[in-house]
């Protein structure tokens, strides 16, 4: 059985995300309504005067750069079957612009393990 035991990789992502908000506030007094006619839900009742009116919005672009190094191992188990370990290091930095100017950075440490099987033909 031929079999490599520990692995060296890294990976590089970018990305882009849009957010978007819109608001919107009025006061008004509405008109008595007239005793025969029923307002449902989906129809307010008739605005007579508007006392205030806001309203505001914001567009924030921000751009996403993802990288990971990581060093692992696949102990085997069985022929197909191995057990797989893994430690990196993952860096998220991202970057708002817009209505918002913001720079976050994470660099935070990860372990995982579990099962590999590998299908297919196995090297001899």
């Amino acid at each position: 059985m031929k079999h490599n035991f520990y692995y060296v990789g890294g990976s590089v992502g970018v990305g882009v995300t849009t957010f978007s908000s819109n608001n919107r506030w009025t006061l008004y007094i509405p008109v008595l309504p007239d005793p025969g006619v029923a307002y449902g839900y989906n129809f307010p009742p008739p605005i007579d005067q508007v006392i205030e009116l806001d309203q505001s919005g914001y567009v924030n672009n921000i751009i996403h750069i993802k990288s990971r190094i990581f060093v692992g191992a696949d102990v085997p188990i069985i022929d197909r079957l191995s057990l797989n370990v893994e430690l990196g290091v993952a860096l998220d930095v991202r970057q708002g612009f817009g209505s918002e100017l913001f720079n976050i950075w994470d660099v935070p440490g990860y372990a995982s393990g579990g099962l590999r099987y590998r299908f297919g033909k196995v090297d001899s």
